[in-house]
């Protein structure tokens, strides 16, 4: 029963530093994104800030909502 108790919590190891850096991965990936928005926003660059937009994105706004990049 000792062995098993090991074993799996070495598993659950590994997978909680996998997530961790799953985590921390997307946490730099999004600080980029919003980098690059704030900036292209700041400079008035519209194709810049429509970069950051895809087919999927969703903007919600009082009384409306805009899906897609094209909507947006």
């Amino acid at each position: 029963m000792y062995k098993y108790c090991r074993v799996f919590l070495a598993a659950a190891a590994i997978a909680m530093i996998s997530f961790t850096s799953s985590i921390a991965n997307d946490a730099e990936k999004t600080k980029a994104i919003v980098d690059h928005h704030l900036a292209a926003f700041g400079a008035g660059d519209m194709k810049e800030v429509m970069a950051d937009y895809t087919e999927t994105s969703v903007i919600h706004v009082p009384g409306a909502e805009f899906r897609g990049k094209e909507a947006i």
